[in-house]
């Protein structure tokens, strides 16, 4: 049951076709200002319709300075900053300077609970954009076993006192995400999240040593078998048939870790959309994956290439950008990444579990690897291994206004830098003067009036037209699950479920409008359309769940429009339910721009 203000409400089976689209929700990485555009009508007994497109975005940079000696600079003016585009000066729109002095910074604001009836629950925590949003993701996936139990030790050490005013989540990766904690201030919570934490039962793929240690054995045999001396390369039939094998199962394996990887990171973005402000994401792993892959040869001859074929592809911005992705089979792994964190306003710290390295070759490591005839060989392999790792935490770092850590065996040292970071930074917005949205990477440049301070921000962003990413269906069927992290890209509240009769469960909701995509008709009537789904998990094993899914046709007129935009759309939700235990899973989908907002809700449904 749907509750509007006299909107004209279509029904399922009618269909609308968009005309000119107005965007109202900001995007915090590049907010649509307004965006005009020209379609066909109605298809039934209607004229087309012909309207002028015009676009304008604003572009968020968070800038962290630093001055010589690595400190935190404050009081800083607009004025001071020189900020570029594509090499072009622009006009610095909006200033902000966030800082733990600056008043009501660090202050966690709850909404006061009213004194009749339920408290609304709603996906959106009650916290401003002054408040330091901080995400740590342990990320198994890409980390040696060793490596895993050193860093659960060390975060939990560093969670047992959390800066005061943070609001920290913990996630963990393996074959998927896996939200650990939600967003809290409680340094007990979080230790306590982090140690239930088990590697065991996440999966992993391979990590940089025991490729190259397979690549010794290829090595090995190759050189048996041809009747070589030990650490001379052969060309027997049996070890190029198995380095052949191991080549394809590494490019394999890439693929899985960049796919999953990013949808891991699609999962945290839109968990964190709907929040005001900077988050930072603390990105703990032993290896970072790169759909481009670098070695020594390939360096010397400016070249790139897929995983275990090098001197193909091209390089970006002297070898910072990684989109070689193609010769992986996938969509450049940072252009995607890059477009959903910027969104989002995240600002990613990639950071190395290994530690301090040196160029010794491990005890695992035979020498004899398919890189080269020799010692050298094996040992010009891992310094590729780790070159490529520290490309592509750099990549990641410059393109989200992050920072890249490595050779430190103290992870929770860095964390704490980080925070730091978090905590200190100033805002900078421009609408760019270059309105062509062509998918373009474009650099971007800022710079003090005055030498000798270190500044980071993200380094650019790709130019891509407003539109959904991926398959908008396929993605809200996967945010519809309970593994994975609410979105708050659309803002969903609830009353808590109650029991109306023996077997039926209700409650009323709302959804925000703030963040969809309108279309305008001639008449200026604006249309949406929304998907919403209910779904309710039983917690007994085997059970299957309950659901309900209705389609939203929205039709609203100039003074119905501005009254939902404060109201939001109220329904109602009804599922006939067994007794037991539920968790109850809403969300909406808006169609036309792929946006969307899950909200969690617990249901005991009585007996009788």
């Amino acid at each position: 049951m749907f509750f509007l203000p006299k909107p004209r409400l279509a029904s399922r089976s009618q269909s609308a076709t968009f005309s000119a689209q107005l965007t109202l929700a900001p995007f915090l990485g590049v907010l649509a200002l307004c965006s005009v555009g020209a379609a066909q009508g109605k298809p039934a007994k209607e004229k087309p319709i012909t309207t002028l497109r015009t676009t304008g975005r604003i572009v968020y940079v968070d800038v962290v300075v630093r001055d010589g000696y690595g400190k935190i600079v404050h009081g800083l003016k607009a004025d001071d900053f020189l900020l570029k585009e594509k090499g072009n000066p622009q006009k610095i729109n909006l200033f902000q300077e966030h800082s733990p002095n600056a008043d009501g910074a660090g202050k966690v604001t709850v909404a006061a609970n009213s004194a009749k009836g339920p408290r609304l629950i709603s996906n959106i925590p009650d916290t401003d954009a002054k408040t330091p949003l901080d995400m740590i993701l342990l990320d198994l996936l890409d980390t040696a076993p060793t490596d895993q139990v050193f860093a659960r030790m060390q975060m939990v050490k560093f969670l047992r006192s959390v800066p005061p005013g943070h609001r920290v989540a913990l996630f963990v990766l393996g074959n998927s995400l896996h939200m650990v904690q939600g967003f809290t201030s409680d340094s007990t919570e979080l230790a306590k999240a982090a140690e239930t934490i088990d590697p065991r039962a996440l999966g992993r793929v391979r990590t940089a040593s025991e490729r190259i240690t397979n690549n010794d054995l290829v090595g090995m045999i190759d050189s048996s078998m041809d009747g070589g001396a030990w650490g001379v390369r052969g060309n027997s039939i049996l070890g190029a048939a198995i380095e052949k094998s191991l080549a394809d199962e590494d490019r394999n394996d890439m693929k899985v870790r960049l796919d999953t990887t990013f949808t891991a990171f699609q999962e945290m973005a839109r968990a964190v959309d709907g929040m005001p402000g900077r988050k930072n994401l603390y990105w703990l792993a032993g290896e970072f994956p790169s759909s481009t892959y670098f070695t020594l040869q390939s360096i010397a001859n400016a070249s790139t290439g897929p995983i275990g074929a090098p001197g193909l592809g091209a390089v970006r911005n002297n070898f910072t950008g990684l989109n070689a992705g193609a010769d992986l089979g996938v969509h450049p792994f940072s252009e995607r990444v890059d477009k959903i964190v910027a969104d989002s306003q995240i600002a990613v710290y990639p950071i190395d579990l290994t530690g301090v390295t040196n160029d010794a070759i491990g005890a695992e490591s035979s020498g004899v690897g398919s890189a080269g005839a020799s010692t050298a060989g094996t040992a010009a392999a891992a310094f590729d291994e780790r070159f490529n790792n520290r490309v592509a935490m750099h990549q990641i770092a410059d393109d989200t206004g992050g920072e890249a850590f490595y050779g430190n065996n103290d992870p929770g040292e860095l964390l704490k830098r980080g925070f730091e970071d978090g905590d200190n930074y100033y805002t900078l917005a421009y609408q760019p003067n270059d309105h062509n949205w062509n998918g373009q990477y474009r650099k971007i440049s800022v710079r003090l009036n005055e030498a000798g301070y270190h500044l980071s921000y993200r380094r650019g962003y790709f130019a891509l037209p407003m539109q959904a990413v991926g398959n908008p269906k396929t993605e809200f069927l996967a945010a519809m699950k309970l593994e994975t992290p609410p979105s708050t890209m659309l803002t969903v509240s609830a009353l808590p479920p109650v029991s109306l009769a023996s077997g039926v469960m209700q409650f009323e909701a709302t959804l925000g409008l703030g963040g969809v995509t309108f279309s305008t008709h001639a008449n200026d009537e604006r249309m949406a359309r929304l998907q919403v789904m209910t779904i309710a998990y039983p917690l007994v094993a085997g059970e299957a769940p309950a659901e309900i899914n209705n389609v939203m046709a929205l039709g609203l007129m100039p003074d119905d429009f501005d009254a939902m935009m404060k109201s939001g759309v109220r329904l109602k939700q009804t599922l006939h339910l067994k007794p037991g235990k539920y968790v109850i899973r809403i969300g909406v989908v808006d169609t036309n721009s792929g946006r969307i907002g899950t909200l969690t809700l617990p249901f005991t449904m009585p007996e009788g």
